[in-house]
């Protein structure tokens, strides 16, 4: 069995798995939006999920770039760096944001702490740009130029395969909802509501 036959095994049980997720994530998502907590964190069911995901794309990148063992520890440590810094900088700019929500829904709005707020954000956003740029010249120090190809066209197909996947389930879930139920049209309302 081949990597990719064992790649396709692995998705289609994810396949299996997705509609009963894309569900509960946006059941999860809508009680986060409307909650006072300053947490980006998925559920834990969807963080198992996540990371599976992520150590497929690690195991198969490794795989498709035939690194050794040295390397490839070096090159996922980077990668997974670099998605850390994405993580810290997502947050960031959530609490921000929050802040920005808050101060500008103030009656008398103090331009001094909102200009504090968005020297904040920019700071925040100019630290994550230095992170990033610095992991991706670690990995062209890790990879040689055919290698360097082999990652970025990995990573658009991985990508690609998933976002295949997603838009599949979503078009069997469509098929197979009830006629009497409608999506929600607001962000307050339960992920389906039925008609009385």
């Amino acid at each position: 069995m081949t990597w990719k036959d064992c790649f396709t095994l692995l998705l289609i049980l994810l396949v299996c798995t997705l509609p009963v997720l894309i569900y509960c994530q946006q059941e999860y998502e809508d009680e986060q939006f409307f909650s006072n907590q300053h947490s980006l964190s998925l559920s834990p069911k969807n963080t198992a999920i996540y990371e599976l995901m992520e150590e497929l794309r690690e195991t198969y990148l490794v795989q498709e770039l035939q690194l050794s063992e040295e390397r490839a520890v070096a090159v996922v440590k980077t990668i997974r760096a670099a998605k850390s810094a994405r993580k810290k900088y997502a947050l960031q700019r959530y609490i921000i944001e929050n802040e920005l929500y808050t101060l500008l829904d103030a009656s008398p709005s103090n331009q001094s702490k909102i200009s504090d707020s968005l020297q904040k954000l920019e700071h925040s956003r100019l630290q994550y740009y230095q992170e990033f740029v610095g992991c991706e010249q670690d990995i062209r120090q890790l990879l040689n130029p055919q290698e360097q190809a082999k990652y970025i066209l990995f990573q658009r197909e991985f990508n690609q395969k998933l976002r295949d996947i997603i838009a599949t389930i979503r078009q069997k879930h469509d098929c197979l909802s009830v006629p009497h139920q409608l999506l929600r049209k607001k962000f307050s309302e339960a992920v389906i509501r039925r008609f009385e």
